[in-house]
């Protein structure tokens, strides 16, 4: 906010709106995994089991990278439509649309490191370890402000978004390594293969959401809210169907996990 009040005018407000939307999958989802694994990482650490909490927490990585990644490309590909639906009235004009959607972009980008950083931070609660994430927190802290003035002269308010979205990488980077000391069977060459086919599954996704946004952009008159909301739930159902397609030809783990939840809830009920 101080970086940002040496800026444009609009350019906190911009900053904000876009941290709202952002914030959205991981308020609702991550957080949710994140408490829910929390308890059985915390018993494991109790029974001193590390095998099987390593494998716990990267399950977790891989449940919020596979909801995460998808919508952090999804919010980069629509941002503008979005933010014109949700927001763009009165005073919130069509140059407030822009600057929010390039804050959004560069806050994108932090969604998955932002994401992984809440389940992460649970292990070392579990383990009783608070030294580290504070110190992960200071050196995120030394990294946002060295590339928040470094950037916002050139990016303006858009340098402030793509600071915060590499020091929250750069954390999370900084408090996995670090959880080596505590569980030595921390391989993530699994996560790694379930990362790149969750990738490969986003862009065909990003592909065909563009295409489909463009479509039907040709077509619609996006003056009126009516054909904005129809053009952006017409694209996100487009996106999201393809994206679970994909992930489940491409066999990614978390997925069939996650349906083997599902199809034991079914049984049992």
């Amino acid at each position: 906010r101080i970086f940002a009040s040496w800026l444009a005018e609009g350019s906190i407000s911009a900053l904000n709106f876009a941290m709202k939307l952002m914030n959205l999958p991981q308020g609702v989802f991550v957080a949710a995994v994140a408490s829910a694994i929390y308890p059985t990482m915390a018993a494991l650490a109790i029974k001193g089991d590390k095998k099987p909490f390593a494998e716990t927490m990267l399950r977790g990585l891989g449940m919020v990278s596979l909801i995460t990644i998808p919508a952090a490309v999804g919010l980069i590909v629509l941002r503008e439509p979005i933010i014109q639906l949700l927001f763009e009235r009165g005073a919130f004009d069509h140059q407030a649309t822009v600057a929010t959607s390039a804050a959004l972009l560069y806050y994108s980008l932090g969604l998955f490191p932002g994401a992984a950083n809440m389940v992460i931070t649970r292990a070392y609660y579990a383990v009783g370890d608070v030294r580290i994430p504070v110190l992960a927190g200071i050196f995120s802290i030394v990294v946002n402000l060295i590339l928040s003035v470094a950037l916002m002269g050139a990016m303006a308010h858009s340098g402030l978004a793509l600071a915060n979205s590499l020091a929250t990488g750069a954390n999370t980077l900084f408090l996995y390594y670090g959880l080596k000391k505590h569980l030595p069977f921390l391989k993530g060459k699994k996560l790694v293969i379930s990362l790149s086919k969750i990738c490969l599954a986003s862009a065909l996704m990003a592909v065909l959401t563009w295409l489909g946004a463009a479509f039907l952009g040709a077509r619609l008159d996006l003056s009126t809210k009516r054909n904005l909301a129809v053009l952006v739930m017409s694209t996100i159902t487009l996106g999201g169907l393809s994206y679970f397609l994909a992930v489940i030809i491409l066999k990614v783990e978390d997925v069939r996990l996650m349906q083997e939840a599902l199809f034991k809830k079914i049984r049992k009920g």
